[in-house]
């Protein structure tokens, strides 16, 4: 199970890369040109300091407890993602990668760790 949730991050890094280039246009906006570059980068710093600190609080040693925080982890960073992509840069259909991207690391936990 622990090697089926390290593939997790790799295979949505070379999914997220494969969909960007077949649904984002190379001239797309970026969320660093838009209003919303504060939130995505705070949102980043927050989704990064909880998840580090779930580290030291939760049991991992129970199962159960890993896969629904693995679960829970990927719904909310990808959920936020998928928000700020959907109002910022509407037009690039970068929130339809993270949508997608989604839905595979969901899939991906529930037949693969669960």
């Amino acid at each position: 199970m622990s090697s089926a949730l390290s593939l997790l991050p790799i295979l949505i890094i070379i999914i997220e890369w494969r969909l960007r280039k077949k649904f984002v246009p190379e001239d797309a906006d970026r969320m660093s040109d838009t209003p919303g570059k504060r939130l995505y980068i705070a949102g980043g710093i927050i989704s990064a300091v909880i998840i580090f600190s779930l580290l030291f609080i939760l049991d991992f040693t129970n199962i159960n407890i890993m896969k629904w925080t693995c679960l829970l982890v990927v719904t909310i960073v990808s959920g936020y993602n998928t928000f700020l992509y959907w109002k910022y840069i509407r037009e690039s259909n970068e929130h339809i990668v993270s949508i997608i991207s989604w839905i595979i690391g969901v899939v991906y936990i529930l037949l693969f760790v669960f």
